[in-house]
């Protein structure tokens, strides 16, 4: 089978199947799996698995992190509160770390310039 005849194969079995145009698809793309001596099914299978590792990940998966309706109507500051002082075990927060005074090394340091 020629690549043309190949390629129009696995473009027809591309958009039936998953529902995206051959040209969505780079043509160095197409000519990988060509060289690779797919068939036209599995190329249509790897085109496709392409195109989805070209779109942001909301698109890959289908899900959208969902946005509680209380988080909605914070505003931008009170989210970034809430994410500063969000506390991991073992671990100070942000406000933590920047209330405590410097270490005595660096005074010294500072001083002596």
């Amino acid at each position: 089978m020629d690549y043309a005849t190949w390629k129009d194969h696995a473009a027809s079995t591309l958009a039936v199947r998953h529902g995206i145009r051959s040209n969505r698809i780079p043509e160095r793309e197409w000519k990988r799996l060509y060289i690779i001596k797919s068939s036209p099914e599995e190329a249509a299978a790897q085109a496709h698995n392409f195109y989805l590792n070209t779109r942001p990940a909301a698109e890959r998966t289908h899900h959208r992190r969902e946005i509680s309706k209380t988080r909605m109507a914070q505003t931008p500051r009170e989210r970034l509160h809430d994410t500063i002082t969000k506390k991991k075990p073992g671990r100070a927060t942000v406000l933590e770390t920047s209330a405590r005074p410097p270490r005595a090394g660096r005074q010294q340091r500072d001083r002596h310039g």
